[in-house]
């Protein structure tokens, strides 16, 4: 709905389909915002595996080397990276 439509819509339409308009809008943002924290999550996975690559690319002959003259360690686990809580809250509005 365009800017036009909207300020005819708010002048003109009843409480009942204002509400109901609010409730499809308020789906709609919610559905966005979980489609932007996939997104931020998968973003933030490459860029992890990006940044570990560019560092081996850079740094690989050496820290090989080095472990070939030494024992290797274990290796940890690999944990999935999650994003702080504070994301997953909803939003809430203050009044002014």
């Amino acid at each position: 709905m365009d800017s036009k439509n909207l300020i005819e819509f708010l002048l003109t339409g009843s409480r009942s389909n204002l509400k109901g308009a609010f409730l499809a809008r308020l789906g709609e943002e919610s559905n966005k915002r979980k489609e932007i924290v996939e997104l931020l999550e998968a973003w933030a996975e490459a860029r992890a595996q990006l940044i570990a690559l560019e560092f081996f690319l850079a740094h690989g002959e050496e820290i090989t080397s080095r472990l070939d003259r030494e024992e290797r360690p274990a290796l940890p686990s690999a944990q999935p990276f999650a994003l702080p809580k504070a994301f997953n809250k909803p939003r809430t509005w203050r009044k002014r």
